[in-house]
């Protein structure tokens, strides 16, 4: 097998492993040899790859980004009405949640250890705060949504997406026996009621 190819597919298993232990484990809980042994490599072969366990956090959470990122700020972009648009971004965060449910945990492990570098991926990846609220204000401007602070908004819908992703654990086993079938039974169903609710209470 080819020396390059050989070389990516280590790379990515190592990234695949050290996504499910700092998942599990969160960032202080894991070690270099937790990520080795979850790879099926040994220590050296590891950082080769990787020096610190930083660096490899610091690759794992922009690969984490790059699955959403992009698809947000070009729902935000499109020519659709902004009713279409937030249900759009909600219909999207449920679907790479659902297949990514670690993005939370990551995003919450950085907001607690290193949240000036969250700002700074958001910023990197794209992410224009100023642009979604100025475009909310013209909106309420031509009376299409309700008049409001529009970052109520803005964390409202992260909030009300992103919560029973995060807290998914203690949710799942004290309201459904911990049955994983069950509470993503949940998710689709809160997501048609989220979508209803949350543009209600922004319409005028």
């Amino acid at each position: 097998m080819d020396e390059k190819v050989l070389s990516k597919e280590t790379e990515e298993k190592i990234l695949k492993a050290a996504t499910a232990v700092f998942t599990k484990k969160g960032r202080a809980g894991t070690s270099m040899q937790d990520i080795a042994v979850e790879a099926g490599i040994n220590r050296t072969l590891l950082n080769y790859y990787f020096r610190s366990k930083d660096k490899l956090f610091d690759q794992v959470f922009q690969n984490v980004f790059l699955q959403f990122m992009p698809a947000i700020n070009e729902r935000l972009k499109s020519d659709k009405s902004i009713i279409d648009r937030i249900e759009d971004v909600i219909d999207h965060y449920f679907f790479i949640l659902i297949d990514n449910p670690m993005i939370p945990v990551f995003i919450f492990q950085e907001l607690t250890s290193n949240p000036a570098r969250l700002v700074r991926n958001f910023r990197e990846e794209g992410l224009d705060p100023s642009y979604f609220i100025s475009l909310l204000r013209d909106e309420m401007s031509k009376g299409n949504l309700r008049k409001m602070d529009p970052r109520i908004i803005i964390v409202n819908l992260l909030s009300m997406v992103i919560f029973p992703f995060a807290a998914r654990p203690v949710i799942e086993n004290l309201m459904f026996e911990g049955s994983d079938e069950e509470y993503m039974k949940f998710l689709r169903e809160r997501k048609k009621d989220l979508k209803t609710s949350f543009i209600d209470s922004i319409k005028p």
